[in-house]
């Protein structure tokens, strides 16, 4: 166990907010236009099977989400945090 589990539990929380529903590990769960695409690109990292795969440290995480935070309430039109 390491800090890639932590980014596994994280993604989890992190889904079920965005989405309403347990993630199932089956896939994208993830319906067009649920989320922003970009966070659901960071959900999905997150819960990569391989722990490789996944962000390795939280630090990373909040990183990636700061930037798409940037990126969502500066676009005219779309998502606001």
């Amino acid at each position: 166990v390491d800090a890639r589990s932590d980014v596994f539990s994280f993604g989890i929380v992190f889904h079920e907010l965005l989405s309403g529903v347990r993630a199932s590990g089956e896939g994208d769960a993830f319906r067009s236009g649920q989320a922003p695409p970009a966070l659901a690109r960071i959900v999905q990292r997150c819960l990569a099977a391989n722990p490789r795969d996944r962000f390795q440290t939280m630090a990373e995480v909040r990183a990636v989400l700061e930037h798409a935070s940037t990126e969502l309430t500066s676009a005219p039109g779309t998502y606001s945090l």
